[in-house]
């Protein structure tokens, strides 16, 4: 039987940048910006304290909130999938340092 693996991809750059779509210290309860790295994009998320994720599409998309998909304090890969192309971030304490990178899937 085959076994699934997953290998992650550097998000493309120059050397120069810091390959990331948002860089963000989020207070207390605070929102980011509706983030759109697109359909079938794969995202790494780093986050130094917990957040909680909104995942939907652009035009819909409303700020994440407690009750969203929890993330422990942590680096995570995402596939966005075919339907998925924005995110939305909430952060439960202050100073939630948060880094968002994608590489595209096509």
């Amino acid at each position: 039987m085959a076994v699934f693996t997953f290998v992650p991809v550097a998000p493309a750059g120059n050397g120069t940048n810091t390959n990331n779509i948002y860089n963000a210290t989020l207070g207390a309860g605070a929102n980011s910006a509706n983030l759109t790295p697109g359909v079938d994009a794969i995202v790494r998320i780093a986050c130094s304290a917990a957040i909680a994720i909104r995942f939907g599409q652009s035009a819909a998309l409303t700020n994440a909130v407690a009750t969203d998909m929890y993330f422990p304090a942590g680096v995570y890969i995402y596939d966005m999938g075919h339907l998925n192309d924005a995110l939305n971030i909430y952060a439960f304490g202050a100073g939630t340092i948060i880094t968002l990178s994608y590489v595209p899937r096509n």
